[in-house]
């Protein structure tokens, strides 16, 4: 596996200080909550919605009125 970009990550890191380390490790511990639960539930849900209308629609094409 080819750690290039890893490497030039942590180059940018160190010539910057670590000041964006606190930023980054609030990025990180923000995966592990629930408002990140919350976040991809909501983006699932509202997607399935629009996939149920989409198919409901296709069927209401298909059968017609009559289901």
């Amino acid at each position: 596996m080819d750690i290039k970009y890893l490497l030039i990550l942590q180059n940018i890191r160190e010539a910057f200080g670590g000041v964006f380390d606190s930023y980054m490790l609030k990025i990180t511990s923000f995966a592990e909550t629930f408002p990140a639960f919350l976040l991809l539930s909501g983006i699932y849900w509202c997607a399935g919605g629009w996939v149920s209308v989409w198919d409901g629609i296709r069927l209401w094409h298909v059968h017609g009125a009559s289901f």
